[in-house]
């Protein structure tokens, strides 16, 4: 997604909306001078006049009619230090995030600042910056907006009232999730590999070698996974744009565990596969295919995070991701779930955090006894 996002802004000139930087910001261990250029910058795109979102681009060159040149950056910046930086000196709060990717081939970073409520300014002279001036970006240059430009600003922002979202948690019946997880922690005695007598088969097919093992992972997973489901209400009055939702988790008591989005779960195998070697799917099989509003997997640091991109939302609208998130545990354990809600209206991300104490039993099962347990699942699973 960022790959698209860049590869249509490279072909845009800088305006109100865009800003391209060849070298990345002055930032750990420099001056004030040097760190209220980054302010100024955010500020103006803040304070512009654009309909949608404003981007900083960094590490790229702005070429007359062309598309800009990657060029990278040397060094990287940590959002979170970013985030405080800002905080601490942009009045009111300003909402925007910074992300440093790899693109085409070279390091690049990405400053998005939402369309939000103005006027944006600085409570205190910092470095370059004069308290309470209201910086504007008008076209490529940046210049003090003047009292009828923030009179305007306020004027135009304030018709409406502030956004109001929900976020709904639950589980795949729709029911609000439960604090208390009941699963089934399956491990497996050492499995051999599978095979049938040839005059069961067909001369086109062979034995999936792997049965065993893939039926093992196929039931671990469907016994220790909390499923979450995932739904966001647009309660305001007007519409929401780029609504986003981020999910991370944390294990209390360190407990290892994964995330999977439902086109990642493993499916239930066959015993055979054609000659090609290709196991023939059944009915259990995920869907395929890519639909909107699926979760997709960012990855910074050793953290995973969850996403679902809910784009537009009409009030009123309440719109469901297209799947659940699984959360595939070893055992019992207690975990946090963190959730937090983005959208270019919301003046702040909205947060939520849940805990889930998850119980049961811990089993290690020998070949029969997976056997037995798979012979209960068709019974449970056969059509009626």
């Amino acid at each position: 997604m960022i790959d698209t996002l860049i590869a249509g802004l490279r072909y845009k000139a800088e305006g109100t909306d865009l800003d391209f930087k060849s070298a990345q910001y002055r930032f750990s261990g420099a001056s004030d001078d040097d760190k209220s250029e980054i302010l100024k910058d955010i500020l103006a795109i803040a304070n512009a006049w654009r309909d949608g979102d404003g981007h900083i681009l960094l590490g790229f060159k702005q070429r007359q009619g062309q598309p800009a040149e990657t060029v990278g950056i040397s060094t990287s910046i940590d959002d979170s230090r970013l985030q405080q930086l800002v905080r601490s000196k942009i009045r009111p709060h300003l909402t925007f995030s910074y992300e440093e990717h790899t693109y085409e081939g070279k390091p690049i970073g990405v400053f998005t600042i939402p369309k939000q409520r103005r006027a944006f300014y600085l409570e205190h002279d910092f470095g370059k910056l004069s308290s309470h001036v209201v910086y504007v970006r008008r076209g490529s240059s940046t210049g003090m907006a003047t009292p009828q430009e923030i009179a305007d600003m306020i004027g135009a922002d304030t018709g409406r009232g502030e956004a109001r979202v929900v976020l709904s948690v639950m589980d795949v019946d729709g029911q609000d999730l439960a604090d208390t997880f009941q699963g089934r922690y399956l491990s497996f005695e050492e499995l051999p590999d599978f095979d049938f007598p040839f005059e069961l088969g067909s001369p086109s097919l062979m034995a999936n070698r792997k049965f065993w093992h893939q039926l093992a992972e196929f039931h671990r997973v469907r016994a220790g996974s909390v499923e979450i489901q995932f739904a966001l209400s647009n309660q305001s009055d007007f519409q929401l744009s780029s609504a986003k939702l981020e999910v991370t988790v944390e294990a209390v008591t360190g407990l290892p565990f994964e995330m999977i989005r439902s086109q990642g779960l493993p499916y239930r195998p066959r015993q055979d596969i054609d000659l090609l070697g290709q196991p023939f799917l059944n009915i259990n099989s995920p869907a395929t295919g890519r639909p909107s509003r699926d979760i997709e997997f960012e990855r910074g640091g050793e953290t995973s995070m969850a996403c679902v991109h809910f784009g537009a939302l009409l009030p009123g609208e309440r719109a469901r991701a297209s799947g659940p998130l699984y959360i595939v545990l070893p055992g019992p354990g207690e975990l946090v779930v963190k959730m937090r809600v983005l959208a270019a209206e919301l003046s702040a991300p909205l947060c939520l955090e849940r805990r889930i104490q998850a119980v049961g039993s811990v089993e290690t099962l020998d070949i029969y006894a997976l056997d037995k347990l798979d012979d209960q699942y068709l019974a449970a699973h056969a059509p009626r």
